[in-house]
């Protein structure tokens, strides 16, 4: 059995593709960048003061605005309040006959090659 590194040990391992330590995911959004919903409240906050209303005042209007259409018939209005309240609808990603998309050792070479042959073919023509 090897022997345990100290944490501080220098990892050797890390090969040129792979994030660095103390970098876990990438970069990240960049500094200073604000995300949607820090933009939104400071939109509805300026569109607020603009008209002299409250700014939660505004935003209920909005949400009674998006019913209303959605009640009209809208589907993007209904979509949109459904995916807020309960969260997008699950699509499962399957293969052929609703089964997985790829098992262990599916692959034939082969047939790939051949089905690229044509394509290639058919787009020559």
């Amino acid at each position: 059995m090897p022997a345990k590194q100290p944490k501080n040990a220098k990892k050797t391992h890390l090969v040129e593709h792979q994030f660095k330590p103390g970098n876990p995911g990438g970069p990240g959004r960049p500094l200073g960048q604000r995300n949607f919903a820090t933009l939104y409240r400071e939109a509805l906050v300026k569109l607020a003061q603009a008209n002299q209303i409250d700014p939660d005042s505004l935003e209920v209007d909005l949400v009674t605005k998006a019913i209303a259409e959605a009640r009209k018939g809208h589907l993007k209005y209904y979509q949109d309040l459904m995916d807020r309240l309960h969260g997008k609808a699950a699509q499962p990603i399957v293969g052929p006959e609703g089964g997985p998309v790829m098992e262990k050792g599916d692959v034939d070479v082969a047939e790939l090659a051949r089905r690229m042959a044509e394509e290639l073919k058919k787009k020559k023509t």
